[in-house]
């Protein structure tokens, strides 16, 4: 920031302290007001949402995730449950029917409210579903028991992104998983049998009976798959699992509707991610 910005994001913060003790401060609509521009499309930011992400099922660590503070400024408003989970899918889904892209702050404030460390996410839009992560930079907060405040003024190190904008965001908590299975119960589970089919469908070379058990981000990726090399597409499958074995390979279901995750012994992929739609389950992305 240069040195107008930061007085006054230090104005306006010493003025959020303030109100975060009022008792008018509810977990009523967030709101920004600011830009982000990315090549050339420039989006106004006016929404905000939090989420204090404590693992409570203890995942996140399988996808070289962690407990953090998430927020998503964005043009339009989202629901709070797509902040929860170990991965992205929830806000992925969230964001798929949005043209306009948002970002995603990942950060890890200590007790005060200071960002120690933190990544800066452009949310996937328009059909676009690879996150584009920076280190974060640029960020002022001041955080209560219901809101977190704050000011961003980020550049990325290409020049290409460019967000600045300040934002009140009603705090939200991630929720308790709803069913935790081990064992016989995991490998037995429904949502293993649909992981089984769909890779047994890949071994195949059955892509139609594949996409049919995959969400739509997934299907992306497959569309992908398909366009490579037959070389590619055997390597592939032969890092795959015979039935019997992938059975054997799941330790854990933990069940966090819509979403289900199977954790497994393998360590190229340890946490796989289910999503449950017109009761039937499907294979996501991480």
């Amino acid at each position: 920031m240069n040195g107008l910005c930061q007085r006054l994001a230090r104005a306006l913060l010493t003025t959020c302290v303030s109100a975060l003790s009022s008792a008018v401060f509810a977990l009523d609509a967030g709101h920004a007001a600011g830009a982000l521009h990315t090549g050339d499309t420039g989006v106004a930011l006016t929404s905000a949402l939090a989420l204090h992400y404590d693992d409570r099922a203890h995942l996140a660590a399988l996808v070289d995730g962690r407990p953090e503070l998430r927020i998503v400024l964005s043009a339009h408003a989202i629901d709070a449950a797509a902040l929860d989970g170990p991965g992205r899918q929830r806000l992925r889904a969230a964001m798929a029917e949005h043209p306009q892209p948002g970002v995603l702050l990942s950060v890890a404030p200590d007790a005060h409210g200071a960002v120690r460390a933190g990544e800066l996410s452009l949310l996937p839009y328009s059909g676009q579903t690879a996150p584009v992560v920076h280190r974060l930079s640029g960020l002022q907060l001041a955080r209560g028991e219901q809101r977190v405040l704050g000011v961003l003024d980020f550049t990325s190190a290409d020049g290409r992104l460019r967000v600045l904008a300040r934002f009140n965001a009603p705090l939200f908590h991630d929720l308790a998983a709803l069913a935790d299975r081990r064992g016989d119960e995991a490998q037995s589970s429904p949502q293993t049998a649909v992981l089984i089919e769909y890779e047994q469908a890949l071994r195949q070379g059955a892509f139609d009976h594949a996409r049919r058990l995959a969400t739509p981000a997934l299907r992306q990726q497959l569309a992908g798959l398909e366009q490579r090399d037959e070389g590619d597409i055997e390597a592939l499958v032969a890092r795959l699992s015979s039935p019997a074995a992938r059975r054997r390979e799941v330790q854990r279901l933990v069940t966090m509707p819509p979403y289900a995750y199977l954790v497994t012994a393998r360590a190229d992929a340890p946490l796989i991610a289910l999503r449950q739609a017109a009761g039937r389950w499907r294979v996501d992305l991480p």
